[in-house]
């Protein structure tokens, strides 16, 4: 072997060695970077996982409010009017005759109409089955009758929960509902 060729192996092969040292830095570099990258990706994965299980504990307290309502207006009453009308009553005086429907899935109790000091309510009070109805009659305590009148009645439900429904008549309209121009009902 000539001394050129001795130098040129001699090169290559230093060469060699200094290509394989910097292929092992590039590689535990890129070693280091992937071990880096998957730390962060176990801990992203992990606060991942602690918000998904928040947001299915929240969803789960939302279904069961949801179902808690839900049984609530399933057995709370809805009170609306029926038809409502006027007649002579004794002495030749006008009254009101309201029939009041209960359209929801729970009984009426303590069905009351509000005393606006111009009417008086017979019956004053009443319990309304679901389904089931009621002609209340109302006199009114002047000789006079307005014939647009509002009529409220509070009732509860068998949650202990109280609600008021305004009834809005005008008599000298005469269609099927009897002159019924709204119904308005609210959480008292």
């Amino acid at each position: 072997m000539s001394y050129g060729q001795a130098c040129a192996t001699t090169v290559s092969d230093s060469q060699a060695i200094d290509i394989q040292a910097i292929a092992a830095v590039v590689q535990a570099f890129a070693a280091a970077i992937v071990a880096v990258l998957t730390w962060r990706l176990i801990v992203a994965t992990n606060a991942y996982v602690a918000t998904t299980r928040e947001q299915v504990k929240a969803s789960q307290e939302q279904l069961a409010e949801l179902r808690e309502a839900r049984a609530a207006a399933a057995a709370r009453p809805r009170i609306y009017p029926l038809g409502v009308g006027h007649s002579d009553g004794p002495g030749g005086l006008q009254m009101v005759q309201l029939r009041l429907i209960n359209l929801g899935g729970g009984p009426a109790i303590d069905l009351t109409p509000m005393d606006d000091g111009l009417f008086s309510s017979d019956p004053p009070r009443a319990h309304l089955a679901e389904h089931d109805n009621m002609l209340f009659t109302f006199t009114p305590r002047a000789s006079v009758m307005d014939y647009h009148n509002t009529f409220v009645v509070a009732y509860g439900d068998i949650n202990d929960d109280r609600w008021v429904t305004r009834v809005e008549v005008d008599l000298t309209v005469q269609c099927a509902g009897g002159g019924v121009t709204s119904v308005l009902t609210e959480r008292a």
